[in-house]
């Protein structure tokens, strides 16, 4: 689904789009092994430790970003740069707000309107526990921090 969501975003390079988009590395994404530890999925993005590899790993990578970025669709492109511009003031003026709770919240409204309709029942209910199951994993890790 990331190899088509992303090629339909103009994104060839779907893992490293997938990548971006999340600002963790591929495999820390589909490490299904890490699925239910939403704290360590989570881990601060403004620890040195983590800001360090994504710098280095944007620099190794810095062409096929590059590459990404230019054949991405003009409309996301702008989305991503204006949220990325938010969350920077936002964190500058001490109001961080959680643009992947108010994002996953939104995607799910749209995913139920447009997909949601072409499913089973029981194909629906299972996406649904899934949404759920993360909206409340996120809630405990914001109510413990």
């Amino acid at each position: 689904m990331i190899k088509d969501a992303s090629k339909a975003l103009g994104a060839d390079l779907h893992q490293l789009f997938a990548a971006m988009m999340a600002d963790k590395k591929y495999e820390d994404l589909m490490d299904e092994s890490r699925k239910l530890q939403l704290k360590s999925r989570l881990k601060d993005r403004h620890d040195p430790e983590t800001k360090k590899e994504r710098q280095t790993a944007a620099y190794k990578l810095e062409k096929q970003i590059a590459e990404t970025l230019r054949d991405m669709n003009r409309d996301l492109l702008i989305l991503m740069k204006t949220n990325h511009y938010l969350r920077a003031i936002d964190i500058r003026l001490g109001n961080p707000t959680n643009t992947f709770t108010q994002v996953n919240d939104i995607t799910w409204k749209v995913y139920k309107n447009e997909i949601g309709k072409n499913m089973t029942f029981w194909q629906y209910c299972r996406q649904a526990y899934s949404y759920y199951y993360l909206k409340f994993g996120l809630f405990l890790y914001y109510m413990s921090v």
